[in-house]
């Protein structure tokens, strides 16, 4: 299948278009509005030979658009990625979605890891195939720690395809002659974010350095891809046709980014070399044990013991002090939520005693009522009874009798008046 660029085009603008994920949104600013996309499409062009076999593909370094792409249009299912920030993202019907959404048809995995001083996660020779496009050059503390990994989860003969700036290309050249910096890129973030061009590797260092570690180098090639830049060459042509005029200084070699496709064929020659490196140590193949981690081999040289007890334990104490500052963060965290409950549990207790005194109150008042109700029964009853009497005493004959004489008395007495 050869590379419908049209398409892949059509493609990737559609789902940048269709999505609101924060990652379509990167990809239209970093792919499409800054004008790189033709690096990506020289990226996938010299991909697509490889793919024939369908192989389980790594790639670091990468955003993830390439794995979609593979996927989509080659049918690529064993894929992988690696970079310093790390994104899971799911795939639908030419949108994005988040990375555990279960509707997904792909799920894009890219692993957080730093390439240069942690392992990556994944068994020895597990990959066909890896590609690291312009990834090299950002790297500050130890790059060959990156190349040896690769080494190590590619399987016999695994094809490793690599593209990094070209500090040795003509544009160098020029650029120095007018005592500039040679690099391509050399500028620092305004925003103090990312990590710019540590390292901008020659023509002869890159070739040492794939070499070095394990590989046979199959093509090698350098190409442009960024624009040319006609003024630079026209104000150095005479610098131009002097070299020009060297059976040394080859023109395949000149251009501005080059290519490497190497295959893995042997173990790694060294560990450290220079003048990469301020020394020379020669690789030692390390014992693996159940975990991750790597041990030293018993047959190691003391220099070497000491080198790399020093990095082991940089790596160590750099991932415990990322330990003790997430475990200070959760403790923090769960310092304020502890403060958070207390703070409930005194309002929840306050509210239980005022509710208490407030049942204490009516009962109070309760049994006060009950009090006074009995009281008044008693009060009734006592009416009762007098009232009873009362009638009793209305009805006797003698009462009525005696009611009747004074009732005469009282008249025979009104008359004499």
């Amino acid at each position: 299948m050869s590379v419908d660029t049209a398409a892949i085009l059509d493609f990737l603008e559609r789902v940048c278009r269709q999505s609101e994920h924060p990652t379509a949104r990167f990809w239209q600013d970093y792919w499409i509005k800054e004008g790189k996309i033709h690096r990506l499409i020289q990226m996938i062009e010299r991909v697509e030979p490889l793919l024939a076999h369908k192989p389980a593909l790594l790639d670091i370094g990468g955003f993830g658009e390439l794995l979609l792409i593979l996927w989509k249009f080659w049918g690529l299912t064993t894929l992988r990625g690696v970079s310093l920030e790390g994104n899971c993202i799911g795939y639908r019907d030419g949108t994005l979605l988040p990375g555990d959404d279960p509707s997904s048809e792909f799920t894009i995995y890219i692993d957080q890891c730093d390439v240069e001083r942690e392992r990556l996660k994944f068994q020895d020779s597990t990959f066909d195939l890896v590609s690291c496009f312009e990834t090299l050059e950002h790297l500050r503390h130890d790059p060959f720690f990156m190349i040896l990994e690769i080494h190590r989860v590619l399987r016999p003969e695994g094809l490793l395809l690599l593209t990094t700036p070209n500090s040795s290309s003509w544009e160098s050249l020029a650029r120095i002659a007018e005592f500039a910096a040679p690099f391509a890129f050399s500028s620092y973030f305004a925003d103090g974010s990312g990590i710019g061009h540590c390292k901008e590797f020659s023509v002869n260092e890159l070739r040492q350095f794939i070499e070095n570690a394990g590989f046979r180098i199959e093509e090698f090639e350098t190409f442009d891809s960024i624009p040319f830049t006609p003024e630079l060459t026209q104000r150095h042509r005479g610098l131009l046709r002097y070299l020009e005029s060297q059976d040394w200084w080859k023109p395949e070699l000149r251009r501005v980014s080059q290519l490497v496709l190497a295959r893995k064929t042997s173990a790694p020659k060294m560990r450290m070399y220079r003048p990469l490196y301020t020394e020379d140590f020669n690789y030692v193949e390390q014992e693996r044990h159940a975990g991750d981690g790597p041990a030293l081999a018993s047959d190691i040289t003391k220099a070497v013991e000491n080198l790399e007890d020093k990095l082991l334990y940089y790596a160590y104490i750099t991932r415990l002090q990322d330990e003790i500052e997430s475990r200070t963060r959760w403790a923090l965290s769960l310092e304020k939520t502890e403060k958070e409950h207390r703070d409930e549990l005194a309002r929840l207790s306050a509210e239980f005693d005022a509710r208490s005194q407030w049942e204490l109150s009516l009962d109070q008042e309760v049994r006060s009522l009950t009090s006074r109700t009995a009281s008044l029964l008693e009060e009734v009853r006592e009416l009762q009874t007098r009232l009873v009497v009362r009638e009793e005493q209305f009805l006797s004959p003698r009462y009525l009798a005696r009611q009747l004489a004074r009732l005469i008395k009282d008249r025979i007495m009104g008359r004499r008046h």
